[in-house]
């Protein structure tokens, strides 16, 4: 079997039977960040390992309950709220689940995609030589503003 090929920056390939053909609608980025999860009546701190606009991966212990949906919390300077949704349990290592975005969070997450996506590109095209990756500062929208 010939040697896979070295993975972006920041992107996750595809493994198993379908190696090399990502069945994804939308790209994963390798984003690490501590999330809050409202579980009943206590919080829940996990992190997150990856991220998409329809989904991501939760390290998080103790959680094994398939359609549970829960509200969560990404850590960022301004936090994000999601609603959660398990589809997947990895045993011993966390869940991945789809999210739903609430209509005030939209722009914001979309926001923090665009930011990721121009991060990759940036350092793929330093890793690659093609030009020095400039060192930037990366500011989330915030939510609608009231008048």
């Amino acid at each position: 079997m010939p040697p896979m090929p070295p993975a972006k920056v920041g992107h996750i390939p595809s493994h198993g039977p379908n190696q090399g053909r990502n069945r994804r609608a939308f790209p994963r980025y390798q984003f690490r960040i501590d999330v809050e999860i409202e579980w009943g009546s206590k919080a829940l701190w996990g992190q997150v390992s990856d991220l998409s606009q329809q989904g991501m991966f939760m390290e998080i212990p103790d959680m094994d309950w398939v359609n549970a949906s829960f509200p969560s919390t990404l850590a960022l300077g301004m936090p994000l709220r999601l609603v959660c949704v398990v589809c997947r349990i990895v045993p011993n290592r966390g869940v991945g689940v789809t999210i739903v975005i609430p209509d005030e969070e939209k722009r914001r997450f979309h926001g923090l995609l665009w930011a990721l996506g121009q991060e990759l590109a940036q350092s793929t095209l330093a890793a690659a030589g093609l030009r020095e990756a400039p060192k930037q500062q990366i500011i989330f929208p915030a939510g609608p503003t009231s008048r």
